[in-house]
């Protein structure tokens, strides 16, 4: 706590952080130690569709990415932070009180969605805009919460704030396939049942370009097309 009061005072005085990558750093950190800890570093491939800023071989152009998971385990959210060294996190509000990991969202500034309060999600839709425009990506689990079975929820039960925002700042959307988080942490546990030994495997696909003329049922399921095909089938979505 001490550490993440210093980052915060320093994102909150310092001229140059102007996106708050003080207490980023702070939750990256937590990831890492989190996986390192439990045995639980994933596996990772498609280092070439991700730009050289969140760690990956592509080039960077600066155009934003919309970075977007399945969502089976708890676990999810330190993994899919091994892949987004710069980012804002469009979660949901609980998250926020997450201990760690809900100061850092908070005090970061990342967007956090309350769904039952429509004030909220417009105030959330709004910032995660003005993220993306300013360059700055953003990582959402468009599900909405974790599943309770491990399988991918269908493409039309996918929440579409995430795809509305990306088609209207004209950000990329790259779709990640999670593999393997919910056999070492399902819903229904409170801490990992065992070292992953390999089994959580991450897959970074190839970006989906934007634009005006799409709608978001399309880009949702283009998207969620190629996130179940990194899936294994235990995962798959049901027909």
């Amino acid at each position: 706590l001490l550490l993440l009061l210093l980052l915060w005072l320093l994102s909150s005085s310092s001229s140059w952080c102007i996106d708050h990558h003080n207490m980023d750093r702070s939750s990256l950190l937590w990831a890492t130690r989190t996986l390192k800890s439990t045995g639980c570093m994933p596996i990772i491939e498609g280092w070439e569709n991700l730009p050289k800023e969140h760690g990956g071989t592509m080039e960077d152009d600066g155009k934003p990415l919309m970075i977007v998971a399945n969502h089976a385990s708890w676990m999810d959210v330190p993994v899919i932070r091994q892949i987004t060294k710069r980012c804002k996190f469009l979660a949901k509000k609980d998250l926020g009180l997450v201990p760690i990991l809900g100061p850092s969202l908070r005090w970061g500034d990342h967007p956090l969605v309350d769904r039952s309060d429509k004030r909220s999600t417009v105030k959330s839709f709004r910032q995660g805009v003005d993220w993306l425009k300013k360059g700055v990506s953003l990582v959402t689990f468009p599900e909405g919460t974790r599943s309770v079975d491990g399988r991918f929820s269908s493409a039309e039960a996918l929440k579409g704030g995430a795809f509305k925002m990306a088609i209207y700042s004209g950000a990329r959307v790259v779709p990640v396939s999670i593999a393997g988080t919910y056999d070492i942490m399902p819903k229904s546990a409170l801490l990992p049942l065992r070292p992953s030994d390999g089994r959580i495997r991450l897959k970074i696909h190839a970006p989906i370009e934007t634009h005006k003329g799409m709608s978001e049922e399309e880009l949702a399921a283009e998207t969620h097309k190629t996130i179940s095909s990194g899936l294994p089938p235990s995962q798959q979505p049901l027909p």
